[in-house]
């Protein structure tokens, strides 16, 4: 039988190797054996708490002095990738950084773990050293990485220089090329320049010979105009004149033909039908809608067919509007023309009376209306401002 003791550091902690190799004194080396990790176990000092201190493969660092006999805060049984949570827990700040994927920490080394560039168990000076050598490495790369900068900056001021040589040499004779084409638009601009004036001065002349017989057009149609109008003023004021004399001349063979007319017919006018089949139609109050029809045919026709001219000539002064009274016998005839109330102008009044005589005979009544009335009387005022209009009114 033989017992195999192996104590090795695998970085994250001590591991403790036992091997045995049974005989037939297994038992008895057994308790042996028991006895002797007792006494390893309870023998190691006042501040031991367990085999971990006592198999530790060296002292801490300073910085983590404290922590020396209390493996627990570094170390977790049988789980080696806890080991970089607890250091995050203590070291909140690179903790942050690496879970934001920020600073040295979260941006360099976030895939590494703690371990890989922190070897706590060097003693109390190894962390210093490691680190020293940590930082001359990242000082030689940092020297590497500026000269490398500085060369590639070298590199690109010379490819500027080189650049900027270019572009000088090409902008200067951009430059040469932009004052000889400058020089050739100059003499051209002068060129066109006189040969504008010229056509300009000739144009001038042109316009000022135009416009010299257009004045002397324009005189001469003036006075062709004037002379036009002239003319042509004589022979409206002739033409009016004749207007005039044969209005006149037809007013006066109307007048006489209405005189002649009422004259005639005075004895039918002046002698009324007396008969008790009358009916006398004032106002919109007429409930017989064959009067009312009738008398409405008789009043579009006066509206219609009254020659306003003869009321317009007859109209010479203020006036009122008239009231006339009309009688139609059952036939169409005139019966009588009374003047209810005057116009205050007696030609006013004949000029109504004469209008009427040369509008009548008028529709003859109905045959409903004839087995009922002999006469129906229409009164209305009369209006001729632009026009005749017969209006209800009057009693």
């Amino acid at each position: 039988m033989w017992l195999r003791f192996t104590l090795t550091d695998a970085g994250d902690g001590l591991t403790l190797w036992l091997s045995l190799r049974y005989s037939r004194a297994f038992h008895v080396w057994r308790a042996v054996l028991i006895m002797a990790w007792g006494a390893l176990l309870f023998g190691a000092g006042a501040k031991s708490q367990g085999i971990e201190s006592v198999v530790a493969p060296g002292k801490l660092i300073q910085g983590h002095l404290k922590w020396e006999d209390d493996c627990k805060q570094c170390h977790v049984k049988f789980d080696r990738k806890a080991q970089d949570r607890l250091c995050m827990d203590c070291h909140k700040e690179i903790g942050a950084d690496v879970r934001a994927s920020s600073g040295f920490h979260g941006k360099k080394v976030q895939q590494q773990a703690c371990r890989a560039c922190h070897t706590e168990h060097k003693g109390r000076e190894g962390q210093a050293a490691a680190q020293a050598a940590a930082r001359q490495e990242a000082a030689q790369r940092e020297a590497q990485r500026q000269e490398a900068s500085r060369q590639e900056a070298q590199r690109a001021e010379a490819a500027a220089q080189a650049a900027a040589q270019a572009a000088a040499q090409a902008a200067a004779q951009a430059a040469a090329q932009a004052a000889a084409q400058a020089a050739a638009q100059r003499q051209e601009a002068l060129r066109a320049d006189a040969a504008a004036q010229a056509a300009a001065a000739q144009a001038a002349a042109q316009a000022a010979a135009r416009q010299e017989a257009a004045q002397r057009e324009a005189q001469r149609q003036a006075a062709a105009q004037a002379a036009a109008q002239a003319t042509a003023r004589q022979e409206a004021a002739r033409r009016e004149a004749q207007r005039q004399e044969a209005l006149r001349q037809e007013t006066q063979r109307a007048e006489a033909a209405a005189q002649a007319a009422t004259q005639a017919k005075a004895p039918q006018v002046q002698a009324p039908m007396e008969s008790s089949r009358r009916r006398a139609l004032i106002g919109r109050t007429e409930q017989d809608l064959r009067l009312r029809m009738m008398a409405e045919g008789w009043r579009q026709k006066v509206e219609q067919s009254a020659p306003m001219d003869v009321l317009q000539s007859a109209k010479s002064g203020p006036y009122d509007n008239p009231i006339v009274t009309v009688a139609l016998r059952r036939d169409g005839s005139l019966e009588s023309i009374v003047i209810e109330r005057s116009s205050g102008v007696p030609a006013i009044d004949n000029a109504i009376r004469r209008v009427i005589l040369m509008l009548s005979p008028f529709a003859p009544f109905s045959s409903e209306l004839a087995a009922e009335y002999d006469v129906v009387e229409i009164r209305r005022v009369w209006t001729f401002d632009t026009a005749v209009r017969l209006l209800y009114g009057g009693r």
